[in-house]
């Protein structure tokens, strides 16, 4: 099979820095969460958040949406962890799982080994380039008290919690994409000559890099007051605002993407060029916990409720 080269993006290094954030994200707000926080919970997130090789995967089954029907669940039955999530992203990289148990009203999150007797993980194939993905089974899995990391209202909170600042992040990932193909793109079209002239002065593809500058710029402002706003927000705000910004992120990203190709023209389609595996990267980031059609009715909803 021939090898290609996936250019500058360090495919790796990249996916275990995404990795390792997120563990480091989900930790602190774990820990905050806790009041007083556990010792056993506290003990096993602090190398996250002291930057060790802990990674800490969210098994969530809110975060994917599937055309054929609501996603399995997970539920504690007699003191067991029973059900299933389809997609885990890094699963397969985790030491430690978060599960979000979700049952009728009340949302529970534990935190177990990812080896732990009775988890099941099984491979999940993606186009996304930079990150593995799994299924994960829960077959009787044992708990006790010490894994509980939240229940009840603090539960919901701390979910609502780990769902907002995934969505920042992940916004704020897809702006990275969105920034990096301005910059080559506009670097290639400076560079490629058509007619006796750089395809760069013609008012048409002038026009495409102007809006994918205007969106570049859009969605990074968009980004930095978010997160400039995110410590004074309510959780309920927060989540809000997190939606609003995913799916804001994953229109303008996917649109970058889209122009950067028509601008490279044919050679923008070749699968030796950098190009597609970002534009992978930014489909597969848009539908993790929602796209911007799914996160448009989400915020809808909240907007309504709000005002009743």
């Amino acid at each position: 099979m021939r090898s290609y080269s996936r250019g500058p993006m360090r495919t790796e290094l990249t996916a275990w820095i995404a990795a390792v954030l997120l563990a480091i994200v989900c930790a602190i707000a774990c820990v905050a969460a806790c009041n007083p926080p556990g010792p056993t919970v506290r003990d096993r997130l602090l190398g996250a958040i002291r930057g060790d090789a802990v990674i800490v995967a969210v098994a969530d089954s809110r975060a994917a949406t599937s055309p054929l029907g609501p996603p399995p669940t997970v539920a504690v039955l007699d003191g067991r962890l029973e059900g299933a999530v389809d997609l885990v992203r890094l699963g397969d990289r985790a030491d430690e799982l978060l599960v979000i148990v979700a049952e009728g009203d009340q949302t529970s999150i534990v935190l177990i080994e990812a080896d732990r007797d009775g988890v099941v993980r099984g491979p999940h194939v993606s186009a996304d380039p930079l990150a593995t993905y799994c299924s994960t089974e829960f077959r009787g899995v044992e708990l006790d008290h010490t894994d509980i990391v939240a229940a009840g209202a603090a539960g919901e909170e701390l979910a609502s919690l780990l769902q907002g600042w995934i969505r920042v992040l992940s916004a704020c990932e897809l702006a990275g994409i969105a920034r990096h193909l301005l910059k080559t793109t506009v670097e290639y079209i400076k560079d490629r000559t058509q007619f006796g002239r750089p395809v760069g002065a013609f008012q048409s593809v002038k026009h495409l890099a102007a809006s994918c500058a205007q969106r570049v710029i859009l969605l990074e402002n968009f980004c930095d007051a978010v997160t400039d706003d995110a410590d004074d927000q309510q959780p309920s705000e927060l989540a809000l605002a997190a939606a609003t910004l995913k799916a804001n992120a994953t229109e303008m990203a996917r649109l970058v993407c889209e122009d950067a190709l028509q601008m490279h023209g044919g050679i923008g389609f070749t699968y030796e060029h950098e190009l597609h595996w970002h534009y992978k990267r930014a489909l597969a980031l848009g539908s993790w916990y929602g796209d911007e059609r799914t996160l448009s009715t989400e915020i809808g909803r909240a907007v309504v409720t709000s005002c009743s």
